[in-house]
């Protein structure tokens, strides 16, 4: 309702009060209005208060409850709930790596290791056949060339072995140190997310650390470098080129989360 219909509401009242009860002494009508403006000062004063005071009595009943619970309790549950997660974690990555990158590196370096063997192994085999002339004015040469040549009898061995001591080199060629995790009040911290397939890894770096060692981070992880790299999100850039650049000369200062991808 409008102020309108209030006003025309009140002197209908007023109105049809005077015709029925004819009109009042000017003393009642003062008394009656000044019992009315206390009474609507009472009222305006409970309404603008009781509500704080229902409020602050919530709050008190509220924080009273809030005291006689024990926060231990809910540290403990939240901290075992964290553990019982990161353990999930651990077995998924665990079954990642032994279901199906260990499986895959394996095969990689059999075919790489039997592609060297071929390769590595004797140059010929088989009958030959002479080119162009006649067998009568060679078979001196040769006879002699024959009778010269001497082959070891284990030449595939020796190739075999060879071939696998390279690869051995090769394995042990790059080994994985990962720098020192610098303390979260070190203002040259930087944490660096990495979102992989089997959820967030996080770890601290220092800004004058490379590219390089996020790699490595990744590498420890279960992702080769072979077949993986790391990008960032918005805009998309691969970072397998600047391998030597470091976290400040990129960019990366507080906090950074960077995408695990399989390199096409």
């Amino acid at each position: 309702m409008d102020s309108y219909g209030v006003t025309l509401l009140l002197v209908s009242t007023a109105f049809a009060g005077i015709y029925f009860l004819g009109l009042p002494n000017p003393y009642t009508l003062l008394e009656l209005f000044v019992k009315f403006i206390l009474l609507l000062g009472v009222a305006t004063f409970f309404i603008q208060n009781g509500a704080s005071w229902l409020k602050k009595w919530q709050q008190s009943k509220r924080n009273s409850e809030n005291s006689d619970i024990d926060p231990n309790k809910y540290e403990s549950k939240e901290r075992r709930y964290k553990e019982k997660i990161q353990e999930e974690h651990l077995k998924k990555t665990e079954s990642y790596k032994t279901r199906i990158l260990i499986p895959r590196e394996e095969k990689k370096e059999k075919m790489k290791e039997e592609e060297f063997l071929r390769f590595q192994g004797p140059a010929w085999k088989g009958e030959g056949h002479e080119l162009g002339g006649s067998q009568q004015s060679r078979d001196g040469t040769s006879e002699d060339a024959a009778r010269n040549r001497i082959l070891p009898e284990n030449i595939n061995q020796d190739a075999a072995e060879r071939a696998r001591q390279k690869i051995n080199q090769r394995r042990k060629k790059h080994t994985i140190e990962l720098p020192e995790e610098p303390e979260e009040e070190n203002p040259n911290c930087t944490t660096v997310c990495l979102r992989t397939p089997l959820g967030l890894k996080q770890r601290r770096f220092d800004r004058e650390n490379t590219i390089q060692n996020v790699l490595d981070y990744m590498t420890s992880l279960g992702f080769s470098q072979r077949h993986y790299t790391v990008s960032t999100s918005y805009p998309r850039q691969s970072l397998q080129e600047q391998r030597e650049t470091t976290l400040a000369e990129m960019g990366f200062y507080s906090k950074i989360v960077l995408n695990v991808e399989e390199i096409e």
